[in-house]
């Protein structure tokens, strides 16, 4: 692989490099969003509580004020 990919499929950042831009902006070189994905480890016990299931939207929400900051998919 080579291009900006390669450095941000290794996790090389230099800052010479096309990659590097996706640390700064989350966009490549050419400014094309390249978007970090958001994994949370959820327990059993919370997605029976919580009735999740694969396909189902939840907002990941700021506990302060209850403003929602994301929309995720489980």
């Amino acid at each position: 692989m080579t291009g900006p990919l390669s450095s941000v499929a290794i996790g090389a950042f230099d800052q010479t490099k096309p990659g590097c831009s996706v640390v700064d902006g989350l966009r490549l070189a050419d400014g094309i969003l390249f978007p970090i994905p958001v994994t949370l480890d959820v327990s059993q016990e919370d997605i029976d509580r919580l009735s999740l299931a694969r396909g189902k939207r939840v907002a990941l929400r700021d506990p302060r004020d209850d403003q929602a900051l994301a929309i995720l998919t489980s």
